[in-house]
């Protein structure tokens, strides 16, 4: 059909022949998708848990009918997007971290003065709090296909959403916190990385 993307069969060894796999992706389900992703990414919500309930109102029967590639895609316009608003920090600190590779791995110092600059510059620090932070993504991996899988269960998807809720009113009911990307420490952003594997 013409309205259906070509990402949908599946070949059956057992039978040896192609199958339609359990949904069916239209352009329009696929928009739509795009959409609750595109909106929930930069809210405080789970985009990821609002993508499992789009699928499932869709007659979507689970995240492991869409092919990972089509996650990613939704993914990658986030990450597009996010490059366009902030392209000239992003490009700072890009150039501050090869700037600190060349300082640690080949001892090029700030021509200047002749020295390492102390304090590390913002744009530095800041890439390295984001390295820092991601690095519990990767006590994750081993585990990853049983977290996967845990996105086709509603009961937990609706579970996890209702306790993110409850902690995003206890965070907005205390005392405001003084942190900043200034005075923030390694501790700080390693525990943000954990929050967010």
């Amino acid at each position: 059909m013409w309205y259906t993307l070509p990402i949908l069969e599946q070949y059956s060894r057992f039978a040896g022949v192609y199958n339609d796999v359990r949904c069916v992706m239209t352009y329009l389900k696929a928009i739509l998708l795009g959409l609750v992703q595109g909106i929930a990414e930069f809210l405080p919500i789970s985009s990821s848990g609002h993508l499992a309930i789009a699928r499932n109102l869709l007659n979507m029967e689970g995240a492991g009918s869409i092919p990972e590639f089509f996650d990613v895609l939704l993914h990658l316009g986030t990450l597009i997007a996010v490059f366009a608003a902030y392209w000239g920090d992003i490009r700072d600190m890009v150039v501050e971290f090869f700037r600190g590779i060349g300082e640690f791995f080949f001892g090029v110092r700030d021509l200047a003065k002749g020295t390492t600059p102390t304090p590390v510059p913002p744009n530095r620090r800041m890439i390295l709090l984001i390295i820092v932070g991601t690095l519990p993504l990767f006590a994750v991996l081993p585990i990853r296909k049983t977290v996967q899988g845990l996105g086709d269960n509603m009961y937990f998807v609706g579970a996890a959403l209702i306790f993110t809720g409850f902690l995003l009113f206890l965070c907005d009911r205390v005392r405001r916190g003084r942190k900043t990307e200034r005075n923030a420490t390694w501790l700080d952003a390693l525990l943000v990385g954990v929050g967010q594997a």
